[in-house]
């Protein structure tokens, strides 16, 4: 099963493609609207799947915050 992962650097989406069959589980989150609309209209400009930028917009975040605190924490 093809896995798009989008990666951000300096604001704009690179994007790899890996062979990897992905466990998930389905959560409910709540937003403020406007950043929803706008998470909504980048995907579809991308031609992408909400699960795909916000699951990017995630690991970016984590991935930054580890220098700082060592390792991410598993909650």
């Amino acid at each position: 099963m093809a896995v798009f992962l989008f990666f951000c650097r300096g604001g704009k989406m690179a994007e790899k493609v890996v062979e990897k069959t992905v466990k998930t589980v389905k959560t409910t989150i709540k937003l403020a609207d406007e950043l929803w609309r706008d998470v909504k209209v980048y995907a579809a400009r991308k031609g992408l799947k909400l699960t795909q930028v916000v699951e990017a917009a995630l690991r970016e975040y984590l991935k930054e915050e580890e220098p700082k605190t060592g390792k991410a924490e598993k909650g």
